[in-house]
């Protein structure tokens, strides 16, 4: 016997039937019908905590090692310590390859510390200043101001 030979004479017409896979009745009969869920933003694991009174300006080495472990950050403790950096000085510390180079911080850490220090900035800038012109412009700005 031929391997490549038809087992079915061509004179015979026998259809087989395809088996289409089993209907789920569950399943909605439209595309109008399908729900989908509203997915709720999550806040963060340490939300940035809100500035007292007292500008951040003046705070002390304790007062920012105080504010930094509220926010998440207490992986920079230690360094702030060291460094000896109070209220002002964390304030301009706004650059991310600044921060990894001078505070020896990893990415990751340091994306979340400049992410801090940028919150703190806006309150700082929210609640103790009203004049626009203390408002730095966006780094993206394309407005020319000559």
């Amino acid at each position: 016997m031929n391997i490549l030979s038809n087992p079915v004479s061509p004179g015979s017409k026998t259809k087989r039937k395809r088996r289409s896979p089993p209907i789920d009745n569950d399943l909605p009969s439209s595309s109008t019908d399908l729900l989908v869920p509203k997915v709720e933003p999550q806040p963060l694991a340490y939300p940035i905590p809100l500035i007292n009174t007292q500008n951040p300006v003046t705070w002390n080495v304790n007062d920012v090692c105080s504010y930094l472990n509220q926010s998440g950050c207490s992986f920079a403790l230690k360094t702030i310590q060291e460094q000896e950096i109070d209220g002002a000085a964390l304030l301009l510390l706004d650059d991310l390859p600044k921060v990894q180079d001078l505070l020896e911080f990893k990415l990751g850490p340091a994306v979340k510390f400049c992410h801090v220090v940028e919150q703190l900035r806006t309150q700082v800038i929210d609640t103790f200043h009203s004049s626009p012109s203390l408002k730095t412009p966006s780094r993206l700005s394309t407005t020319n101001t000559s």
